[in-house]
């Protein structure tokens, strides 16, 4: 299953983003179980989810099963007032069409907007804890969210 080009494409967030979103929906980000399998000398453990300290870092399991990222999801689904239950895989949740904000183009928008948002801040997160050994609460991340897709992810 691909990710529609029309809504990555068009949508109104910075190349970086997109790329991230691109990579995410194809299966070619590389989480602890991809590196273990290319480079298994220099993997973290595939078993252990930087996020959460348990079930393995997978595509799915970072972006959208994660204990933190499934938190993240709800309160993003709570705004407009969805009753949420995961998909089985990012890339379902990358092309189910949400209309919580209507369907007003500027609802659509936003959207867009806040999903991937959210895809990259869980994305920079992780990399911060990894690269950094700088962790973030879940609050602080999700205020992280609302600011950077309130200003249009213009940054």
């Amino acid at each position: 299953m691909f990710l529609p080009a029309k809504f990555l494409w068009s949508s109104k967030v910075p190349s970086k983003v997109k790329a991230l979103a691109w990579l995410v929906a194809h299966g070619k980000v590389n989480t602890n179980d991809k590196l273990q399998l290319r480079r298994p000398y220099k993997a973290l453990c595939p078993q252990w989810c930087i996020l959460c300290k348990g079930n393995g870092e997978s595509i799915d399991h970072l972006f959208l099963h994660c204990p933190v990222t499934i938190g993240l999801w709800h309160r993003l689904f709570n705004l407009v007032g969805v009753i949420w239950v995961p998909p089985r895989s990012i890339e379902d949740m990358l092309v189910i069409s949400f209309k919580g904000l209507g369907n007003s183009v500027r609802g659509k928008i936003l959207w867009q907007i806040a999903c991937l948002t959210l895809i990259w801040m869980v994305w920079q997160e992780r990399n911060n804890r990894i690269f950094e050994d700088k962790g973030r609460t879940e609050e602080v991340v999700w205020d992280l969210i609302r600011f950077y897709s309130s200003m249009g992810f213009l940054y």
